[in-house]
């Protein structure tokens, strides 16, 4: 059975994603898909999720007409990119048909697969370039399969508004290390320039200004402040509330729920969004006068807001924080299950994974162990140093500026690090080192 699935091992990602949305078909829906899916019919074009993204939304599913197809792609491109990753880092071998195996038939790769949301194509896009990276860590030189792999990336980098400066980050970061990685920085660099150039055309083609929301810019600043000012003692100053209450009550702002979930006061019938895209610059600054006289105590608040993005335990005690949809909400769309009683059945594995995602959602957790992996397999390491450094500058942004703590944020992370891990469970001590040529 094992030898059977190393010979067709470059067909199992594919035929995991086909079991994902057979099972689910036409796929899983929650708030955010559907809100895509409602932008693209209707021919909106905001940017609190990229422009890009609902382009692609709309381009995919041939104006939301054949939204199955949509998920299919979404389910093909992160399952075979984590195949990519893995079959570039690690020998071909019992071990590896394994490892994919287990992970393109995991929730964490199959279930983000099948929803409409741009964490997939992104992670993907990340994948892509780690395993190029990985391919020519040690000198070899970059052939037609990385350029039209790190092409694609480019093309999917954009769904997300960190995609870009994350591999722009890492650039910076190779070119830091030395001469020996200038040309991988300066492949990254045309990557990030390149979906630099796809984002700002897309922004004006939407008729919009900013490729960023101004109100995402401060919706961790938002967090913050709700979730500090429900302790017992915190209040604002006379000349914090007159920026405060521009955007909501004085009552909408203290937000226990905040602390660990998304802001209940954005949904509150006080709350201006307008109001925030005018003095988001006074927002930071009440950020700061507060975090000023209560040092601690905003630390602690923002580090339980991103607890899934730091060690165990750092951020306060474990939270059950569902990162993966497993139903399809009420819809305008006609989206149903075509097998109920499979899906609901199916749903439990998902259901599972976010009961463990205290541990299987931990974006710090699982790039330590990347780290940790590098360290004590040193014949491993130059296949993993270039996950470790995108991780590194992914998970750093999650921590200073994620709106909320969820796993998906970091599924770039979570891919690489229990593949990882599981490989290294399946070898033994004595396995022949990686060979980083690709699938």
């Amino acid at each position: 059975m094992v030898a059977w699935l190393t010979r067709v091992e470059r067909w199992i990602p594919g035929a995991a994603a086909l079991l994902w949305w057979s099972i689910f078909y036409p796929g899983l829906f929650g708030d955010d898909s559907l809100i895509h899916l409602t932008d693209a019919r209707i021919g909106y074009v905001p940017v609190w999720f990229t422009a890009w993204w609902i382009y692609i939304v709309d381009f995919v599913s041939i104006g939301t007409r054949a939204i199955p197809l949509l998920t299919l792609a979404g389910a093909f491109a992160l399952a075979y990119a984590a195949y990519g990753w893995i079959a570039t880092v690690f020998p071909a071998g019992r071990a590896r048909a394994i490892t994919v195996l287990a992970i393109v038939i995991s929730p964490v790769v199959g279930a983000m697969g099948i929803q409409v949301r741009h964490d997939a194509p992104m992670t993907a896009a990340l994948l892509l370039c780690a395993a190029v990276l990985s391919r020519t860590w040690n000198g070899a030189p970059f052939n037609r399969n990385d350029v039209a792999l790190l092409a694609l990336a480019a093309l999917m980098l954009p769904t997300r508004h960190n995609g870009v400066p994350t591999i722009a980050v890492s650039a910076l970061v190779l070119l830091a290390m030395g001469r020996r990685h200038r040309r991988q920085a300066a492949a990254m660099l045309m990557v990030a320039a390149t979906a630099w150039v796809i984002t700002w055309s897309a922004t004006r083609a939407s008729g919009n200004s900013s490729a960023v929301h101004p109100g995402q810019t401060v919706e961790w600043v938002m967090g913050d402040i709700s979730c500090l000012l429900s302790n017992a003692g915190v209040d604002a100053t006379a000349v914090e509330w007159s920026t405060l209450e521009r955007i909501a009550t004085r009552t909408a702002w203290p937000q226990a729920a905040a602390c660990v979930a998304m802001n209940p006061m954005l949904r509150d019938d006080s709350f201006s969004m307008t109001a925030v895209e005018t003095h988001y610059d006074d927002l930071v600054g009440v950020w700061r006068s507060m975090a000023s006289r209560y040092p601690l105590l905003m630390l602690r608040a923002h580090a339980t807001r991103v607890r899934l993005h730091l060690p165990p335990f750092v951020g306060g005690p474990p939270e059950v924080v569902s990162f993966l949809h497993s139903t399809i909400l009420p819809n305008d769309f006609g989206l149903e299950w075509k097998f109920p009683a499979v899906a609901e059945r199916a749903r439990v594995a998902i259901r599972a994974w976010n009961a463990m995602s205290y541990v299987l959602g931990n974006s710090a957790l699982w790039l330590m162990v990347l780290m940790l992996l590098a360290w004590r397999r040193r014949e491993y390491r130059a296949g993993l140093l270039p996950a470790i450094i995108i991780g590194t500058v992914l998970n750093l942004g999650l921590i200073a500026a994620a709106p909320i703590s969820e796993g998906r944020y970091g599924l770039f992370i979570l891919i690489a690090g229990q593949s990882a891990a599981l490989y290294f469970v399946l070898t033994p001590r004595a396995a022949a080192p990686a060979a980083t040529g690709g699938p």
